[in-house]
């Protein structure tokens, strides 16, 4: 088969920096069975190609302006891409915006059968941290249609699949995971010293400051524990201050967004069954 992928992002050159390890293990093992190809609407700023994990990646480049015109542009741009390396068998999107309105308005113009992944919070709205794409008119309206255009959907848990059939859909349920063989286990006894990690953006649906007042606590009962954080910083140094007024800072480390190779090596120095993501 060939197969597309349409992403927002989360590919580069390197493999290592600004991935999504998980969508990198679900195109590695996509590519030793069917010939595929990538299209990212938003990670270089210029239009690329490259190959990277037995597949083609096409990034479209940036699109700026309006998002009603730039995702119109996006879906040009797929399409052309798509034009110019021949038919696809299947054009798949993960997350559904931008990825799944444009994939999906393109693959019917095509007459591509679609898949939508729905992975994030298409399907909620929590106002008191502005999250959730159910919470605008022209959002949902735009899922709406996302939801009517794609052939099948798909999402990760039981939770979403129950929020879907809120809207008249039966997802399929497939977890993505990551290749195990890039994050080793490692033979480690309990500690003390307990070393704890934490992988994903610092932003307000992930709820760091949560985290720092329950590890507040455990620093309490256990006090030779460490915490590890790693990801992109959102939120401008608020969790690190936070820490700092908890009294926690000189046990917690701030790492940053880091390459694949450095947050496996981190997994391996949090203890067994402790290791939280």
């Amino acid at each position: 088969m060939r197969v597309g992928l349409v992403v927002t992002g989360g590919f580069d050159r390197t493999g290592r920096e600004r991935v999504v390890p998980a969508l990198l293990a679900f195109v590695d093992a996509m590519a030793r069975r069917h010939e595929t190809h990538v299209f990212a609407l938003r990670h270089y700023r210029e239009p690329c190609e490259y190959t990277l994990r037995g597949a083609t990646i096409h990034d479209l480049g940036r699109v700026d302006g309006m998002r009603g015109l730039g995702r119109l542009s996006q879906a040009r741009r797929l399409a052309a891409a798509i034009e110019r390396i021949g038919r696809l068998d299947v054009l798949h999107a993960y997350w559904a915006v931008p990825a799944g309105i444009v994939a999906t308005r393109v693959a019917r113009s095509l007459a591509i059968p679609s898949i939508v992944t729905f992975d994030s919070g298409e399907l909620v709205a929590i106002d008191d941290i502005g999250y959730g794409l159910q919470r605008r008119f022209v959002d949902r309206r735009a899922l709406d249609a996302t939801l009517r255009n794609a052939s099948a959907v798909s999402v990760p848990t039981n939770y979403m699949t129950d929020l879907a059939k809120g809207h008249g859909v039966t997802p399929a349920i497939v977890p993505l995971g990551v290749d195990v063989a890039r994050f080793p286990h490692a033979d480690r006894s309990p500690g003390p010293p307990w070393r704890l990690i934490r992988v994903g953006s610092i932003n307000p649906v992930k709820d760091h400051a949560t985290l720092l007042h329950a590890f507040q606590h455990v620093v309490t009962i256990e006090p030779d524990t460490r915490l590890d954080i790693v990801g992109e910083d959102t939120l401008g140094g608020s969790m690190q201050r936070l820490a700092e007024n908890l009294g926690v800072a000189d046990r917690v480390t701030f790492h940053g967004v880091q390459p694949t190779e450095r947050v496996a090596d981190l997994y391996r120095h949090a203890p067994g069954e402790r290791t939280h993501t």
